[in-house]
């Protein structure tokens, strides 16, 4: 088995991926080989180079190869690929995602009882099917303990326009004006701009004279704010930000490794979409920082009652 990934992941999600692969070579004896890349083409050289020495299964995170997966695996038609946080339609591939809607359900719950003017907003790098699922997330757990909560949306760029997941300053300059319009809860999913979030929270704090915050999306970002730290290069300090980091809603990337890995070495693979969700420990939330500790009871029961089945989160927004 080789693990495929991308050198510049941040430290959070990066360790959390080593963490399930590691787990999972050792629990079932499985040969392992570690590989990194920074380009597609680096990838793509990299996996033909390991299956040429007879690796058959791989396990890759989407960001290092991007729609390259289908050319790759095309052109390896008896290796066997997992791919984590991607879609796509080829027979020896197996497309893993997370149910990113019923963690954002939970988060959304969050921001609406910790908010203070009954006024939260969401911030969208981009409108396509997987942020949209986030916002529907967010919205249906904010209104389901909350119901005339008000909801501020703003969206960064268009489709297919990707630009508003890379720029901290944008995303900042966007975000300002729904904490100036009375929200004082903003759950982001734009990425690596998510810094530019948390920065406007705090900026508009010492503006505003209150207590503003930010909600964060796939990693910890209570942590992993600290690990791309751009203060050498003249940014914020991102010890800033942390007292303005709410909760985030994480994406479980060790368990999904572990249960691909699982999969393979238990012939168990199948190809297609898999979905990880709440009642498989795909997705969840935070609590670091200890913000939300007074909130944790009446959130376990939001996702007991998810697991059940008694509340069903939409995947689009209302309206």
């Amino acid at each position: 088995i080789a693990y495929m990934s991308d050198a510049f992941e941040n430290t959070s999600y990066s360790d959390s991926l080593s963490a399930g692969f590691d787990l999972a070579v050792s629990e079932f004896g499985e040969d392992a080989v570690g590989a990194f890349a920074t380009s597609w083409w680096d990838a793509h050289d990299e996996i033909n180079r390991l299956a040429g020495a007879g690796v058959k299964d791989f396990v890759v995170t989407a960001p290092v190869v991007g729609r390259g997966m289908d050319e790759i695996a095309s052109g390896l038609p008896h290796n066997r690929f997992a791919v984590l946080d991607s879609s796509g339609d080829q027979p020896n591939v197996q497309y893993v995602n997370f149910a990113g809607h019923e963690g954002s359900f939970l988060v959304g719950a969050v921001a609406a009882l910790r908010s203070q003017s009954n006024i939260i907003g969401f911030v969208g790098g981009q409108p396509y099917p997987v942020t949209l699922s986030l916002q529907a997330g967010f919205e249906a757990g904010a209104r389901y303990v909350r119901p005339d909560v008000e909801l501020l949306v703003e969206y960064l760029t268009p489709e297919p326009d990707i630009g508003g997941f890379a720029s901290m300053a944008f995303a900042q300059a966007k975000t300002e004006p729904l904490y100036r319009a009375g929200a004082d809860v903003i759950f982001h999913a734009v990425g690596f701009a998510g810094r530019g979030v948390f920065e406007a929270a705090r900026v508009e704090s010492v503006r505003q004279g209150r207590q503003l915050w930010a909600i964060g999306a796939d990693t910890d970002e209570y942590s992993t704010v600290l690990n791309e730290s751009l203060t050498e290069f003249g940014g914020p300090d991102p010890r800033t930000s942390q007292p303005h980091v709410l909760t985030s809603m994480i994406k479980r990337w060790d368990v999904a490794v572990h249960t691909v890995i699982n999969d393979f070495a238990t012939d168990q693979f199948r190809p297609g979409t898999r979905v990880l969700r709440l009642a498989d420990g795909g997705v969840g939330y935070s609590t670091s920082g200890g913000f939300i500790d007074d909130l944790v009871p009446t959130i376990e029961d939001l996702k007991a009652r998810i697991i059940a089945g008694e509340i069903v989160v939409p995947e689009a927004p209302s309206a």
